[in-house]
């Protein structure tokens, strides 16, 4: 399945490949409420799927939002992604390599020195200042 959006990526996720989860918790930015759209981006993901494969999905799912101030587990996702970042943008490496093995998979789909849609960093692959593709 292509999904077109991060929203249609994430709703995919949510609504196919852990369907059995069911919850999915939100750092809400700023004063609009996305649930509605993240909401009916994993209906149309279960629509989708049914559509190719012709199995219903039906489980239920739960979209809560919070500012990570009050989610322990938003904080920590936004921590990751912080270290990513710096990583990246500043290649500074020192806060992602204590979190390294908490990153199971980083696509960066802007390096297509390799493949057209991004390169996969995994454990077989891993993610290094040196393999970063440079700034320019």
């Amino acid at each position: 399945m292509r999904c077109t959006s991060a929203t249609d990526r994430l709703a995919y996720r949510v609504a196919v490949k852990y369907p059995a989860r069911g919850q999915l918790r939100v750092a809400r930015r700023g004063k609009a409420d996305r649930n509605i759209a993240l909401n009916e981006a994993i209906q149309r993901a279960k629509r989708d799927f049914d559509a190719r494969w012709n199995k219903g999905i039906d489980r239920p799912t739960t979209i809560s939002s919070s500012v990570p101030s009050e989610t322990s587990c938003l904080q920590a996702v936004d921590y990751c992604l912080w270290a990513l970042q710096r990583l990246v943008e500043r290649r500074e490496a020192r806060y992602f390599e204590l979190l390294r093995d908490k990153f199971r998979l980083v696509l960066d789909r802007d390096d297509d020195r390799r493949h057209g849609y991004g390169e996969y960093y995994t454990a077989r692959n891993p993610l290094t200042l040196e393999r970063l593709m440079p700034v320019t």
